[in-house]
């Protein structure tokens, strides 16, 4: 499995997922909960697998290749991107 490809997909989908709630009227909340509801999770297990999964085996080529600095700055940018996309998801879990 190529977990490049299976990362890309994985965006693929999130994009796919906001642009489905934006075609939904916001008056109309029970679609627009459920899919926001499948979003949301689909956000929190993509960025903890590629926090558990990835980013440490992108780190070990990194420090391999001699990048540690380029590639741990790198990751930590990613990582709190990870954490404001989860600030967000529980804002809007206040939400109906």
């Amino acid at each position: 499995m190529d977990i490049t490809q299976l990362i890309l997909d994985d965006h693929h989908e999130q994009r796919r997922l906001f642009a489905i709630i934006e075609q939904i009227d916001r008056s109309d909340t029970e679609p627009l909960s459920a899919v926001w509801g499948r979003l949301a999770a689909f956000l929190e297990v993509h960025a903890a697998a590629e926090e558990a999964i990835f980013y440490p085996e992108l780190l070990k080529v990194g420090i391999a290749a001699r990048r540690k600095a380029g590639v741990e700055g790198e990751t930590l940018d990613a990582i709190h991107d990870h954490n404001e996309i989860r600030d967000a998801v529980a804002e809007a879990a206040r939400h109906s």
